[in-house]
């Protein structure tokens, strides 16, 4: 079990992935998550035209969330990922 109290605050991110429309991508896509430790606030899928468009919101820090956005974009059955940034990581100030 992850220790989350010493994980510094992250900025806030949406990631809308689409990919092919397969039972096996939903839980190739949720793979990355789980090695980098990030559990997704919002999850939502819809399916249409043979392809899956899956949008995920996060708090992670930057890096983490640029590695995300790397490991889904070269999954095979990836056609394209977006990545906002909907609220920057909060700046923390030596007291």
């Amino acid at each position: 079990m992850s220790d989350h109290a010493q994980v510094p605050a992250g900025a806030h991110y949406r990631l809308v992935v689409e990919a092919a429309a397969d039972a096996n991508v939903l839980l190739r896509l949720l793979e990355p998550f789980v090695i980098h430790d990030v559990l997704p606030h919002r999850i939502d899928v819809a399916h249409a035209n043979d392809a899956l468009q899956v949008e995920l919101e996060i708090t992670a820090a930057p890096e983490i969330a640029d590695r995300l956005e790397s490991r889904l974009r070269a999954m095979v059955p990836v056609f394209d990922v977006a990545m906002a940034c909907l609220r920057p990581a909060p700046v923390l100030t030596a007291a």
